[in-house]
């Protein structure tokens, strides 16, 4: 069974839940050393993604997957259960040549495939999406936003076939109690899922996607000292984020019709009420340049105040963004 995301549907809880299976006697998950198998699956089957994320020579990316692929082989072969679960979100992202590699890398060790994946409306999704770049590079809240997930999915359903294919819409008023961990482990035959505490991934506030977008413009690229920065960013109260409807319908493109056939796979409406949060949401990139009242507060205690308080428009973006770095540097240490 390989549970495909996709990206925020609860794939982290998921995955967190699927590591107490070693005591049930007909399931297993494959052991890599980490929940999320996307890395490993990235490294062994997308060489594009392995050469971007690793320049060099094409030897280096070659014994790059190599190396991937034996700790994925010696994990699937230690195996022994009738049923073998993985979870990693980015096999949604396999292109076909890509497709037909995993397929064939799992078929040498299991009979039958099957894949499941839940789907988000697309605004959450586009606001998902925009969180997730802007961790790692800057971005623009203002570029088209594609959806192609038809193309891909039927792609997959001519490899494996539309019977070994599960889709659901990721809608806490679709599960019980709205449990996504519980309605996955009844979805695939697990029986009731654990009752422990799941850590799932948290979003920043409005005023926190307003610090991190400032601190990309001065630091597009990601890089080690990020990682604890975020997590702090989290702390930061107030209305969550949101794009305005028109920066949603400006963005949006739908040329297939993904979320139609969707519905028609998931006997589920994708319809959504975009304008619910517009009181506070951003209708562009202008929108994230603003030191607002919950990020001021917060950034009062990490940067010189003094140098905050005197500066306005850019200058401010790049106070803000010199006094985060400096915080980074700060928490980097401590860790």
């Amino acid at each position: 069974m390989v549970h495909a995301g996709r990206h925020k549907t609860g794939s982290s809880a998921i995955q967190q839940s699927l590591l107490s299976l070693v005591d049930h006697l007909n399931f297993e998950y494959i052991d890599v050393g980490t929940p999320n198998l996307s890395l490993v699956i990235n490294r062994c089957f997308k060489p594009r993604w392995v050469q971007l994320n690793n320049p060099g020579t094409g030897k280096h990316v070659a014994n790059i997957m190599a190396r991937a692929k034996e700790q994925l082989r010696r994990a699937v072969e230690a195996t022994y259960k009738a049923n073998v679960i993985l979870s990693a979100e980015d096999v949604s992202m396999l292109d076909e040549d890509e497709f037909e590699n995993f397929l064939q890398f799992f078929r040498l060790y299991f009979k039958k495939i099957e894949l499941l994946a839940y789907f988000r409306a697309p605004k959450p999704d586009m606001e998902s999406a925009f969180f997730e770049k802007l961790k790692h590079n800057l971005v623009s809240s203002e570029d088209s936003v594609v959806f192609m997930h038809k193309r891909r999915f039927k792609m997959f359903e001519k490899h494996l076939g539309r019977s070994n294919m599960a889709y659901y819409r990721y809608a806490y008023s679709d599960f019980p109690n709205g449990d996504v961990v519980g309605h996955f482990w009844s979805a695939i035959g697990l029986g009731d899922s654990p009752s422990v505490k799941l850590t799932v991934n948290r979003r920043l506030s409005l005023s926190g996607m307003r610090l991190l977008y400032m601190y990309r413009l001065q630091f597009p690229q990601s890089d080690a000292r990020d990682a604890a920065l975020l997590e702090k960013l989290l702390e930061i109260g107030g209305p969550a984020f949101h794009f305005h409807s028109q920066l949603f319908k400006k963005n949006f493109s739908d040329p297939i019709n993904s979320f139609r056939w969707l519905e028609e796979r998931t006997q589920k409406s994708f319809h959504e009420e975009i304008d619910t949060y517009d009181g506070y949401s951003i209708l562009g990139d202008s929108g994230l340049m603003q030191v607002d009242e919950y990020a001021r507060k917060w950034l009062s205690r990490k940067v010189d105040a003094v140098l905050l308080q005197n500066a306005t428009g850019q200058e401010q973006s790049r106070v803000v963004a010199l006094g985060l770095r400096d915080y980074a540097a700060r928490l980097a240490k401590i860790g």
